[in-house]
């Protein structure tokens, strides 16, 4: 939610901003906007990028908002991290940040899995959700410790009261 309004909030302000549903474990922004079916980064896997079959531009979906831009999950995938970690991953950041002004990637949770480890070094800054009653100081501390030893760029906290 957090990703998608800020998303929101750049694209109100006259910014072209592509929203990435990076979290191919748990895609809740490709739910959220009935993106279910649709072509998205779990269709990177394998060697089908970007050749003739698949493109940047195919994974493009707009939203009711003219200058709002979704890349859905896609298919799922059995290796999430090599999807992200991929070659065809890289290209299309390259490609998102050639043609829009932000670009923003809604990532799974840094503790438990590689996903934001191989995010991290291929965006230029972190925003930090925390959510108030859910998460435990210890795992909060323990997260931004492991996104200081990835180098991140942390650009700010975000607390959710939930």
């Amino acid at each position: 939610m957090v990703a998608t309004n800020l998303a929101r909030m750049f694209a109100e302000r006259g910014h072209s901003v592509f929203l990435v549903e990076s979290d191919l474990r748990r895609p809740a922004i490709t739910r959220r906007l009935g993106l279910e079916d649709k072509v998205g980064l779990g269709n990177l896997a394998g060697d089908r990028f970007p050749n003739t079959e698949l493109t940047a531009a195919q994974l493009i979906y707009p939203t009711d908002q003219p200058s709002l831009f979704v890349v859905p999950s896609g298919e799922k995938v059995s290796n999430p991290t090599a999807v992200l970690a991929s070659p065809a991953m890289g290209k299309l950041m390259g490609f998102l940040g050639s043609q829009g002004q932000v670009t923003l990637l809604d990532a799974p949770p840094v503790l438990g899995m590689a996903d934001v480890s191989v995010l991290a070094p291929r965006v230029d800054g972190v925003i930090f959700v925390v959510r108030q009653s859910y998460s435990r100081r210890e795992a909060v501390v323990s997260a931004l410790r492991q996104l200081q030893a990835m180098e991140a760029r942390v650009l700010g906290v975000v607390f959710v009261h939930t």
